[in-house]
């Protein structure tokens, strides 16, 4: 179930007067071009925009040792043949001699809303549809933007093509004697900046810290065996320090564009703050915050914890709605996402202690940004790290295919040089990046 590829040919090509995406509502623009001798007494060159969302997935099953794959498949056919969606752009007699060249403008405003009767054209039945197959409800709706995710045994597709025909009429014979067709890549709509997401307590972790290096002046102390010996069976006599990690993650994450289909998204917020138990600390222990009010100047002397690793796992879920033994079909895509942010020893970013001070927002702090194919972090010299990214969608939903989002998270501590790691996971809403 192959994606329309480009058709292109000296016989007949289309070009764009801008190559990028559009969005939906827009005029995309340009003209198809023969630049081949023909010669006609009448021919007539037509151009139509097609639109479909196509979904494969093949089973493999076993019966009596032997091996048979079943294929289902779902297609909806977003646009129709409508007048609007199609122009006759010449109609006459063609003549273009050896060498030479013609070409045939064109204009042709992008459709904002499926068409209903084309989506509820064939065998479409509601058990296998994520949308509603009510008219009224289909010619309310929106179209999807383009996409595309294969995974072994697993195909998904939207796409908008355009295709230019050039048809030759000799007596009473007319044939298509050439075909060109181009992909237009629809844009999702842009969505209002998030300047303030909404982020939710993602994890409340207790931790205790044992070492002697606890004590007022002992932050930098090398320890004796005798002393590492007894920190390890954490003996009455080391100091002990409880802390409350409080990781506050985004429920929603707005893409970034550099590019002139989009601005700039506000960074990815994700906050950090510890609270120091005093009554499951040692009696009498100096606890970092201890007191502490908002806007209250640094203690130099005080015990420091530091943020010294992130790591930020986001993936991709893409489901199917095919007719098959199954009515859903979902696929685990590959991690989109894998940031790693670490600094060096000694390194870090402090993190606020105590319960009336604001948290720490790692992501703001760096300008963590995500975009469609990479993802930036403009903190302290410090760059993710990791192998190729996916092509990261935002989500959405449409007849026969859902594609939404989860974030996994890894957060490394360091106070008096022992290290405190907390985990978590959630739903995460990507949206797209904000208007230009």
């Amino acid at each position: 179930m192959p994606r329309t590829g480009a058709v292109v040919s000296p016989a007949l090509s289309i070009e764009l007067d801008f190559d990028r995406g559009f969005w939906a509502g827009e005029i995309i623009s340009g003209r198809v071009v023969r630049s081949v001798q023909a010669v006609s007494p009448r021919a007539w060159v037509t151009l139509r925009l097609f639109g479909r969302t196509k979904v494969k997935v093949s089973v493999e099953r076993r019966s009596n040792n032997n091996r048979h794959t079943d294929v289902y498949r779902s297609r909806f056919d977003l646009l129709g043949s409508g007048p609007e969606l199609g122009q006759a752009l010449f109609d006459g007699v063609l003549h273009i001699p050896p060498g030479g060249s013609e070409a045939w403008q064109f204009a042709l405003t992008l459709p904002v809303r499926p068409n209903a009767a084309a989506v509820l054209l064939g065998e479409v039945e509601q058990e296998y549809s994520f949308l509603a197959l009510n008219p009224n409800v289909i010619a309310s709706g929106g179209l999807p933007f383009s996409f595309a995710y294969s995974q072994y045994r697993f195909d998904t597709f939207v796409e908008y093509v355009l295709e230019a025909q050039l048809v030759e009429q000799h007596g009473a014979k007319a044939k298509t004697t050439a075909t060109a067709t181009r992909t237009v890549f629809m844009l999702p709509p842009p969505v209002p900046a998030l300047l303030h997401p909404a982020l939710h307590r993602a994890a409340v972790s207790h931790h205790t810290v044992h070492t002697q290096r606890l004590l007022p002046g002992m932050a930098d102390a090398e320890l004796s065996f005798m002393e590492r010996t007894r920190k390890l069976f954490h003996t009455s006599s080391v100091p002990k320090l409880n802390l409350r990690v409080e990781v506050e993650a985004p429920e929603a994450l707005q893409l970034s564009s550099s590019g002139t289909s989009g601005r700039p998204a506000p960074p990815m917020s994700f906050r950090l703050r510890v609270v120091a138990g005093r009554e499951q600390s040692s009696p009498g222990l100096p606890l970092p915050g201890d007191g502490k009010r908002a806007g209250d100047d640094p203690d130099p002397d005080e015990l420091k914890i530091s943020v010294v690793g992130l790591r930020l796992r986001i993936t991709a879920w893409t489901e199917a709605a095919v007719r098959g033994p199954s009515s859903y079909h979902r696929t685990k895509s590959p991690v989109v996402r894998d940031v790693r942010i670490s600094w060096p020893e000694g390194g870090g970013l402090g993190v606020p202690c105590g319960d009336d001070v604001a948290p720490l927002d790692v992501g703001r702090a760096g300008a963590l940004l995500f975009e469609a194919r990479s993802s930036y972090w403009r903190g302290a010299d410090m760059t993710p790290r990791g192998g190729d990214e996916e092509v990261m969608y935002p989500d959405f939903v449409t007849y026969n295919i859902k594609h939404w989002h989860s974030m996994r998270w890894d957060v490394e501590l360091v106070v008096a040089k022992e290290t405190v790691k907390i985990r978590g996971e959630g739903p995460l809403v990507v949206v797209a990046p904000p208007p230009a």
